[in-house]
């Protein structure tokens, strides 16, 4: 019965992309970001909500010197929520909220320690989206968010040594956007 209804629910998004309310969309910077894989679709419900559902990968990480010299940003990121756009969807200004959450690995890049950790929260974020063509736009845009976090921070990868073990809240800049988006 479920994936009747989930076959149902794709009809139907496909039948409305004729109307232009459903986009694609790609975030350039986050490749530089250690080759983060990264895909959000927007679906317009009015001239001036969009819900959108997004993620991101990255599981790679790259060898420095030795062997302890890791550096890497892994993560697998989930996110929904909508944008509320003043003047129509798909151009100009607007803000965003979303709820996401994360599962992630990083370090080597600011400092040698290991933080390895699941997330969730909700974030806000803002920007402007230039029409190139009809079917083609760029996003510009920044977003934060915080909430609840359980990681382990390790002296190193390989030395299996606890450094820190904790829950706790955080607040931090979630994204920063140069997209390139692909309207339907």
């Amino acid at each position: 019965m479920k994936r009747i209804l989930f076959i149902v629910f794709l009809s139907a998004l496909a039948l409305q992309a004729k109307a232009q309310k459903i986009s694609l969309e790609t975030n350039i910077l986050d490749y530089a970001n250690l080759g983060t894989l990264n895909l959000e679709a927007n679906y317009g419900v009015s001239q001036h909500i969009s819900l959108l559902l997004g993620g991101r990968y990255n599981g790679w990480e790259f060898e420095g010197k030795s062997i302890h010299d890791v550096i890497s940003n892994e993560q697998i990121t989930a996110y929904a929520g909508f944008r509320y756009w003043p003047w129509h969807i798909y151009s100009g200004w607007w803000f965003g909220f979303k709820g996401q959450w994360q599962e992630y690995g990083r370090g080597g890049v600011w400092r040698p320690l290991l933080e390895e950790g699941t997330a969730i929260g909700a974030g806000v974020t803002a920007g402007y989206t230039l029409m190139l063509s009809p079917r083609f736009n760029m996003n510009f845009a920044a977003g934060f968010w915080g909430g609840s976090k359980d990681y382990t921070l390790w002296n190193c990868r390989y030395c299996n040594r606890i450094q820190e073990q904790e829950r706790g809240f955080f607040i931090g800049l979630d994204n920063v956007y140069v997209s390139l988006v692909l309207v339907l």
